[in-house]
């Protein structure tokens, strides 16, 4: 039970609900087999990982994100199996509730009702679900060129978007929960700072920092 994997699991605090979900492959290159035609000689690296798989809403594998657990230039490895959106969640998503959109699957593990886009274009998923159903949730980083202007962008196509309080301090959703956040608080302080047109704006010009 101490294997690297559960112990990165444990350490940031992933719901035990998904770890059936979940695979653990001990080289990279065996992530191959899921596409060789496109992935034959071009993963080298040969860390054991944690796999995080993606899913159409048929539950078909479009691809994989898998996470390292050694020591690797390459945090994450991206394999798409086919030529459909990488979105976390949708397998499982109703498209009748609130649905939050995060950058990582990882962050979005901790809400219920979650897609992640698997990094930061969180507008791929208005190709497949409801637009006035979305919440997007993107990391805390005030700092950023792209983010900001991502937001932005967000802000401007009328959507929901959560807009982070001065007092949190974690770039995402894990590292708030790993500084012993509530996790089952985390709906209800997410929607306390959800907000959208002007009210957005004003927010989104209090937080950022550039």
């Amino acid at each position: 039970s101490f294997h690297p994997a559960s112990k990165f699991l444990r350490e940031r605090k992933i719901p035990m609900i998904h770890y059936d979900d979940l695979w653990v492959v001990e080289d990279t290159t065996t992530l191959v087999q899921l596409n060789p035609d496109v992935y034959e000689g071009r993963l080298s690296d040969h860390t054991s990982r944690v796999v995080v798989p993606y899913r159409a809403t048929d539950k078909t594998l479009v691809g994989v994100t898998a996470r390292t657990l050694g020591e690797s230039t390459l945090r994450y490895v991206n394999v798409k199996v086919t030529d459909d959106p990488m979105i976390w969640g949708l397998d499982r998503v109703d498209v009748t509730q609130t649905i939050y959109v995060t950058e990582g699957a990882f962050d979005g593990m901790f809400l219920p009702n979650s897609v992640s886009a698997s990094g930061s274009d969180l507008k791929k998923v208005e190709t497949v679900l409801p637009t006035d159903r979305l919440v997007y949730v993107y990391d805390n980083e005030p700092r950023s060129p792209e983010i900001l202007t991502k937001i932005l962008s967000t802000i401007e196509n009328g959507r929901k978007i959560f807009i982070p309080p001065k007092s949190m301090k974690a770039k995402d959703l894990n590292d708030l929960i790993r500084t012993n956040f509530e996790a089952d608080k985390l709906p209800s302080f997410i929607n306390k700072h959800t907000f959208d047109t002007l009210h957005a704006m004003v927010k989104f010009n209090e937080w950022k920092k550039i």
